[in-house]
Order: C-alpha cells, then sequence, then structure tokens
C-alpha cells in the first residue's frame, strides 16, 4: 500500500510501515472506489489482515461499519490502536494467535475485553504457532479457518 518513493524511504526510516492512519486512509480509498463501481457497489466487505494489517483493518472498518462487516486477524498488532478505534469497531472479528505468541496472546486477550461494539468477536489460539505461522500445516490451518469465518460472516450466518 505504498507507492515506490515511499516503499524506499520506509526501508531506511521505517517512517510508514507503522503510519496506520496514512494505510488505513489508503485502504479505505479502495473500498470507497469499489462502492460505486457498477459490479462491486452492493458488496460488502471483509478484510484479513496480519500483524499492521490488523491495525489498518480495524481503523478503516471504524470509519465504514456499514460497508466492511467483518475482520479476520492472523497475529494482529492490536497495540498500534487507539482504545477509541477498538471500543467502536461494530464489525465482527476473528483473532487468530499462535499458542506460542505469549506478547501477542496477551495484548489479544486485553482488546477483547474493549471489543463492546463489535457485532461478533473470537479469538482462536492455534497450537504450537508461532507469531508468523512458520511451522508446517499452521498457515493452511489458518486458511481454513478464515476462509469460514469469512464465508459465514459474509453469508450472514
Amino acid at each position: 500500500m505504498l507507492s515506490t518513493r515511499e516503499a524506499r524511504i520506509d526501508k531506511k526510516t521505517k517512517e510508514y510501515r507503522f503510519n496506520i492512519e496514512l494505510l488505513a486512509g489508503r485502504l479505505l480509498m479502495i473500498t470507497d472506489a469499489m462502492s460505486q463501481n457498477e459490479f462491486t457497489k452492493s458488496f460488502k466487505f471483509g478484510y484479513f489482515g496480519s500483524s499492521t494489517g490488523t491495525a489498518v483493518a480495524i481503523k478503516a472498518a471504524v470509519k465504514r461499519p456499514s460497508r466492511i462487516i467483518t475482520i479476520v486477524s492472523r497475529s494482529g498488532r492490536l497495540d498500534l490502536l487507539d482504545s477509541d478505534s477498538l471500543m467502536n469497531l461494530r464489525s465482527s472479528i476473528l483473532l487468530m494467535v499462535g499458542g506460542n505468541d505469549l506478547p501477542v496472546i496477551d495484548t489479544s486477550n486485553k482488546v477483547m475485553k474493549k471489543l463492546n461494539k463489535a457485532y461478533s468477536k473470537k479469538m482462536i489460539l492455534i497450537p504450537g504457532a508461532t507469531h508468523l505461522f512458520a511451522e508446517p500445516g499452521k498457515i493452511e490451518q489458518i486458511g481454513r479457518i478464515a476462509s469460514g469465518w469469512l464465508r459465514d460472516s459474509l453469508s450472514g450466518k
């Protein structure tokens, strides 16, 4: 979601990769464009985010609650969000966290208590997985769980 120039600068300064407002704004530009497209204007959206991408998806969903109805997170950097964003999220959300990713487990448990307005919320610990889910079969497990959640959420189940 960065321009070539921004990516080059970010490689040295890390100035853009954690700019949640900037990245959420870009995700919203895409969402808004799809909302005006003849073929996609009736769609509801679900976003999958990992790490920083989770914070970006949540920030965007808070601003477009009627369009972005669900979020799936893998090892989300929820610590990058302000409390207002978490407390005002109305979309459903699934947090998938590696069972061996203790810092993210701790943060995710705290965040679950703040998601009072979320349509639905669930946290799943994936046993034997670390932050990147690089262990054999873990990323495939994430794919199966995420696709099921998105299918059910977007179909209104």
